[in-house]
């Protein structure tokens, strides 16, 4: 039988782990725009808004990373359960 949950889990581990690698990028993009170029007197107000949006996007993504990641440890966590009964009495005893 296949075994969707364990599936889905790694994936979603793994999708997680892509998304954080992608934020790294971005920020390592918004750091070096900003330390190279400088704020520009003049367009201020812009930097502001752009660097504020540009958080507030990066922020969600990690949130939503972290969503991925704990839903897949989850659900490999339920395949186990699910196919070892035994294993987790034990367990607990």
């Amino acid at each position: 039988m296949i075994q969707w949950k364990k599936i889905a889990g790694m994936f979603f581990i793994g999708l997680s782990i892509l998304i954080t690698v992608m934020c790294g990028m971005q920020l390592f993009l918004l750091v070096k725009k900003v330390c190279i170029a400088g704020f520009n007197a003049e367009a201020y107000a812009y930097d502001v808004s752009y660097i504020t949006g540009y958080f507030t996007a990066l922020l969600v993504q990690v949130l939503f990373g972290v969503f991925l990641f704990r839903t897949g440890r989850r659900w490999i966590q339920v395949n186990k359960a699910e196919n070892n009964p035994q294993e987790e009495m034990q367990d607990e005893e």
